[in-house]
């Protein structure tokens, strides 16, 4: 069982299971950070430019550090309506970097798969410690 809200509506969100893509790039450009920044636990971030959650394993973040993730897409009457959702795991090895890339409508397009306009991300960081409040951010680059 995961920790995500499943759609209610008429429309059936899809489930992305991702084991992230190693990288030898560090960090986040366009950041919004959840989890242990320090140079023992694991963090999650978001980059909107790129549509990119990147994943720190840390040298103390067991539990197969992951992001959590939500897209929801505005529907044709204006009410926010899941449209995807998924997991980016990101351990390899004690502090290495994974990034899953995913491809979100931007808040701009209109109209989007539901008929409306409008897309945001809720996510949320997790490893062996728990894991995070989900934070939210509108999918505007």
């Amino acid at each position: 069982m995961t920790p995500l809200a499943f759609a209610t509506s008429a429309h059936s969100a899809s489930y992305e299971e991702d084991w992230g893509t190693l990288t030898a790039s560090e960090g986040c450009g366009d950041i919004v950070r959840l989890g242990n920044d320090d140079s023992d636990g694991g963090l999650g971030c978001f980059e909107r430019y790129g549509d990119v959650f990147r994943v720190w394993a840390g040298d103390h973040a067991d539990g197969s550090p992951r992001v959590y993730w939500i897209n929801e897409l505005k529907n044709s009457s204006g009410v926010w309506t899941t449209y995807r959702e998924g997991v980016c795991y990101g351990e390899w090895y004690r502090d290495s970097w994974v990034y899953c890339n995913k491809d979100f409508y931007e808040n701009s397009t209109s109209p989007n798969k539901l008929g409306g306009q409008g897309s945001r991300i809720k996510f949320a960081y997790y490893d062996s410690a728990g894991m995070t409040s989900y934070a939210t951010v509108v999918n505007d680059q």
